[in-house]
């Protein structure tokens, strides 16, 4: 990612201020990511019924960055990827994901999930990462 911070005149008084330059190709990956995040989280608002295994929620909520490296998810059955985070142990991986780390918001952005419903998709896709 190139961000580049460069002085820029102001044409009615010659003050300076800070601009940002961004590469097109990261700009058009973050609106990409809110998107399929937003509409997959409609999706599973609108979809869930609470209850459901953890294979369900990981479709219904989780997939959309999880398959596809978006906000910097480890996609399931990378080994290389969940390795390191494997090791941290089944309680720091349920806690990231109930209460959010980094790009992943708390619960995968689906505040209508219920932490067993958080735990059984992490174990999900940690029996299928290993």
């Amino acid at each position: 990612m190139t961000i580049r911070c460069w002085p820029i005149k102001d044409i009615h008084g010659g003050a300076r201020i800070a601009g940002v330059q961004m590469r097109l190709d990261v700009k058009i990956l973050i609106v990409f990511g809110f998107v399929a995040l937003s509409v997959n989280l409609a999706y599973a608002e609108e979809h869930h019924r609470g209850g459901d295994d953890g294979q369900t929620i990981y479709k219904s909520t989780c997939a959309v960055c999880h398959e596809s490296l978006l906000m910097g998810a480890p996609v399931i059955g990378d080994k290389k990827d969940w390795g390191p985070r494997i090791a941290q142990g089944d309680n720091t991986l349920v806690d990231h994901a109930i209460h959010g780390i980094r790009g992943m918001p708390p619960k995968g952005g689906n505040s209508s999930l219920t932490d067993d419903e958080i735990k059984a998709a992490v174990e999900y896709m940690v029996n299928h990462s290993k």
